[in-house]
Formats: C-alpha cells, structure tokens, sequence
C-alpha cells in the first residue's frame, strides 16, 4: 500500500497546565518551489486566511550553555502580533511594547527580533491591511483593503 506522509504540527500552551493549542502543521515530505510559492500565495491572499489579516511573528528564545556551542533548550518567546509586541518566559505572556506606527514596528522588529529592513522593505505593507496607521487623535485609523 501507499505510505501516508507523516505530519508535524506547531503547538503551544502559554502555562504547564493550559491546553495545547494548534497553530499550524506541515508534512514531512519534500516540497518543490511551486508547492511553497502556491502555499505562500493563499496565505497570504485568501479572505479566510488569518495571516492575511494579521503580522504574526515568533522568536522563540533559548537558555544560554556556553560560547561556541549550540543554544540550549527553549525557555521563551517574543512575539510580535499586529502591533503588540509580548514576552512569555515559560508562565505568563506580558505586554513589551504597544507599537502605533510602521515606524514604531519596524523599530521592535530590529531591536527585539534583529530585523533590518531596507526602505523598500518598510514601504511594501503601505495600503495593506496589516499597516499600522494612527490618526492625530492618537487612534488609530481604519485598516486598508489591499
């Protein structure tokens, strides 16, 4: 018969006695360039994608074991959703930073993530959705349909 691929799966729980949650799962089988560029194109453009709708971003953070080795075992994150940058060490999620511009994201995103964007880079999200835009009342505006 036809082996099944196996899958793999990205869950987290934010404390020892929390449900696993699901985020998302892949297979273990070789993908060519059309596959992930398709995968990558839904994603990304599809109405019922969250991604769509939404700047996620994961680094998950490892103990410390000496120079010129590997990291340790993971103790952390720092996440970046939206404009809200958040910290979890292994209990619970706290609230780093609220970004209210691109400008203030792009600055979390080199200094908590080392993410240098080019000037191109920063300007590829204007019009999308997912831009942070804040008005001069200090709220932010509507979100863009692009």
């Amino acid at each position: 018969g036809t082996t099944q691929p196996k899958f793999w799966f990205y869950q987290y729980r934010n404390t020892p006695d929390a449900e696993w949650n699901t985020y998302y799962g892949f297979p273990e089988m070789s993908l060519g360039d059309h596959d992930l560029e398709m995968m990558n194109y839904w994603t990304s453009r599809a109405p019922e994608s969250f991604q769509r709708n939404m700047m996620i971003l994961v680094k998950f953070l490892r103990e410390e074991v000496g120079e010129g080795k590997d990291g340790g075992r993971i103790v952390g994150k720092v996440m970046l959703a939206n404009g809200l940058v958040k910290r979890n060490l292994g209990g619970k999620t706290e609230l780093v930073k609220e970004c209210r511009t691109e400008e203030e994201r792009v600055e979390a995103l080199r200094e908590r993530f080392g993410i240098e964007l080019t000037q191109e880079q920063r300007d590829g999200i204007r019009g999308y959705v997912t831009e942070l835009k804040e008005t001069g009342s200090g709220e932010e505006s509507e979100p863009g349909q692009r």
